[in-house]
């Protein structure tokens, strides 16, 4: 016991210091068992110091000194005050109000209160531990301290070396890149958004290396990416201490470094977020991954980069999308048969059960027309050609009022336009045209990658570009609305007298749904009339709009409609042109713009600023951490340990 009392009278404080750090860190990992398992070795290395000392002192029948005291009371204190900022962190539900910021600074002020009484315990154990080491050399003989003192050192120049080996091997295997500025961090928004993930979570990152290239010549690496690697790498080492359940690969596409029948045809800029497949109804896939992929290859995208991996991350680990197909009036969803499946939906069913979704079908057998299950995130209409009835037309309206999200694709051969429909939006008033689209040699066959800035169009209008291969598909006319249907405007509810103010709006008819095209055909596209597959003459040649969103501005708990000008660009027929497309992407986007969270929409992209430094509160934070609580400390251990050393010499010479 007397060399346990000794022990840590010299080296308590480290003891103590490491129990305590290792305990503050685990609570990163809190929800896994090492977690758990270090929080609680933590805890224990932590409480160990002030009880040997206590039991020392009581041995020797005195009480701990008073330095111990101050010490063990800061210690405690900082415990509170880490354990109070932990219990007041903000939910992820009222992130999108911003209601956040008060608590944000109360936390803020926390956090340097913490790591002022961490400091202050740490100062006055220190005191104690060195007082203890000065007045034990001074009472030791000569002989013995020379002794020590060569056995310490020699000690120490062997456990150095293999020491220096592993911190050279771990670096070596593990060389993390720290981001101080925090110009390339998740900010504290998408944090909590990410923390919240449950389930497993694999990211796989396509990065160059400048010191492992195999050929210059065979690299489709774009040269810019080399010079954003390294923050790229920034951002992706951050998710696993985000959150234990997403583990990060990194991974060099110029070296072939990956299974390639796994990922395909991949280039360096890629990132592969996956989860495990569970249990999809109606849906037959090879795959047994939910996979979404984010490019960069730019500092335009590095922009881009929080959001778009927030999003990819929600969206591969939240539970399925019920898509529900109406099938009683010719639509596509029913063309399974062989001598209609080349105007199927087989390739996109099985292209949406891979992105997370449960098809299921809407007719007969589970009462249709009538009311739309409850549980449906998305209604889709693909291609009626035979005119809805009183009875559906009230259930899909009644569904979207009701803030159900709904997408529409129109079939030119059709009798069903939808009229009776987008006439209840507000906005500009636009018609569909029956008029099919070419700018191919192939009639009826139109190649675009005409889309504007949206939210759904922000996947596609970043990483490589690719076509919308459309078939058979007319295009939207904007016109003014008659009189008759022009909208009403309705004065807002008075707000209550205590009620806070507000600048949300209120969803209150589908006059409030405002329409904005994000996909149109490209200039030298015309209804080619006589269907020869080349311009005529009387033909006419034009930029048209081929989709339609429909939404509330600044409302995200808007209900959402998306009407396309057609639908074989979905079918069997589209996916047979060798043509490599984003006909896939562009549905799931709007599905996921119609589903996705309010939180993770909300994340706005770094915009280019002047080249200057912006000083925010948290650099200004860190600032002053290191100017009043690091930069002292540092400086006070090392002069008290050359002091140390320098008394220590002096002793030794005298004696």
């Amino acid at each position: 016991m007397e060399r346990l009392f000794a022990l840590y009278h010299r080296a308590g404080v480290w003891i103590g210091l490491a129990g305590q750090l290792t305990a503050y860190l685990a609570t990163l990992w809190i929800d896994s068992v090492t977690g758990l398992s270090f929080l609680v070795l933590g805890a224990l290395l932590g409480l160990s110091d002030p009880l040997v000392m206590t039991l020392g002192a009581r041995k020797d029948g005195a009480r701990p000194e008073s330095g111990l005291l101050y010490s063990w009371g800061l210690a405690i204190l900082a415990a509170v005050i880490f354990t109070v900022r932990v219990l007041t962190e903000a939910p992820a539900t009222r992130l999108a109000a911003g209601d956040e910021s008060l608590l944000s600074r109360f936390r803020l002020l926390l956090l340097f209160f913490f790591f002022f009484a961490l400091v202050g315990a740490f100062v006055f154990r220190f005191a104690i531990s060195l007082g203890y080491a000065l007045n034990r050399f001074a009472t030791a003989s000569l002989r013995r301290q020379r002794q020590n003192y060569m056995r310490s050192t020699v000690v120490s120049t062997l456990a150095a070396i293999p020491l220096l080996v592993l911190v050279n091997y771990i670096t070596t295997v593990r060389n993390p890149a720290i981001d101080l500025p925090g110009n390339y961090s998740f900010g504290e928004d998408a944090s909590r958004i990410i923390a919240s993930i449950e389930s497993p979570v694999q990211v796989f990152v396509f990065l160059p290396q400048l010191q492992a290239v195999r050929r210059q010549a065979d690299s489709v690496t774009p040269t810019e990416l080399y010079t954003i690697s390294e923050d790229v790498r920034i951002m992706m080492e951050q998710l696993p201490v985000l959150n234990s359940n997403v583990s990060v690969q990194f991974l060099n596409a110029d070296l072939g470094s990956f299974d390639t029948e796994e990922f395909g045809a991949v280039n360096n800029g890629t990132i592969v977020i996956r989860a495990n497949r569970r249990e999809i109804e109606s849906i037959v896939t090879d795959s047994p991954y939910i996979e979404r992929k984010v490019y960069v290859y730019s500092e335009r995208d590095m922009r881009r980069l929080e959001k778009d991996v927030t999003r990819a991350l929600i969206h591969v680990s939240s539970p399925q999308m019920h898509i529900y197909f109406p099938n009683l009036n010719g639509e596509r969803f029913g063309f399974t048969h062989t001598a209609n499946r080349i105007g199927g939906l087989d390739t996109l069913r099985r292209e949406l059960g891979f992105y997370n979704a449960s098809i299921r079908a809407l007719d007969q057998s589970n009462g249709w027309p009538g009311p739309i299950p409850e549980d449906a995130d998305v209604l889709f209409l693909a291609g009626p050609t035979v005119p809805y009835g009183p009875e559906a037309r009230a259930e899909i309206v009644r569904y979207l009022e009701s803030g159900g999200n709904v997408i529409v694709a129109l079939e030119p051969a059709g009798r069903e336009d939808f009229g009776w429909l987008l006439s209840e939006m507000g906005g500009s008033q636009y018609s569909f045209v029956p008029r099919v689209l070419t700018n191919t040699n192939i009639p009826g066959l139109a190649i675009t990658n005409g889309t504007v800035s949206h939210a759904i169009t922000e996947a596609l209008q970043s990483g490589p570009r690719r076509d919308i291969v459309l078939v058979e598909s007319g295009y939207f006319e904007e016109g003014a609305r008659p009189a008759s249907q022009a909208p009403v405007p309705q004065a807002a509810p008075a707000p209550a007298p205590d009620a806070p103010e507000t600048t949300a709006p209120v969803f209150r008819s589908l006059r409030d749904l405002i329409p904005t095209p994000f996909l149109y055909s490209t200039f030298d596209s015309y209804f080619d009339q006589n269907r020869n597959g080349r311009f005529d003459g009387s033909e006419e040649r034009g930029r048209r709009a081929l989709a339609i969103a429909y939404a509330q501005p600044d409302n995200p708990e808007t209900p959402r409609l998306a009407v396309f000008s057609g639908v074989d660009w979905l079918t069997e027929r589209a996916f047979a042109v060798p043509v490599q497309s984003d006909n896939v992407r562009l549905i799931v986007d709007t599905m996921m713009w119609m589903v996705e969270n309010p939180v993770v929409a909300g994340l706005v992209p770094d915009e280019p600023g002047e080249e200057t430094t912006q000083l925010t509160d948290e650099i200004k934070f860190r600032i002053m951490l290191f100017g009043l609580v690091v930069f002292p400390v540092g400086i006070s251990a090392i002069f008290a340990v050359l002091l140390y050393q320098y008394r220590r010499r002096r002793r030794f010479i005298d004696q």
